[in-house]
């Protein structure tokens, strides 16, 4: 089983998940990021984005912006225990 099947975002708009509006992006993402939040498989999707350079869109509930940061000061992929760096924890 892929771990996409698990996904909380599933059947939802994908509008919401890739806004590129200027005018209702803000209001799009933090919507996304709300499924995030209870999504059991975030550091999959997280990690997903980040080893695949994926930088459009809502992925593991960090921004595109988000995730260049962490690409740009770590270098590296969510570790397991949700941990990049010293920077982000999900757990």
């Amino acid at each position: 089983m892929d771990w996409r099947d698990d996904a909380a975002c599933i059947g939802e708009l994908l509008e919401v998940f890739f806004d590129d509006n200027p005018k209702t992006m803000r209001a799009s993402n933090k919507i996304a990021k709300q499924y995030c939040d209870s999504c059991r498989v975030r550091e999959d999707c997280l990690n997903y984005a980040l080893d695949n350079n994926v930088y459009v869109g809502i992925y593991g509930g960090l921004s595109n912006k988000q995730r260049r940061s962490i690409k740009k000061y770590s270098g590296n992929r969510l570790k397991p225990g949700g941990k990049v760096g010293n920077t982000y924890d999900f757990s």
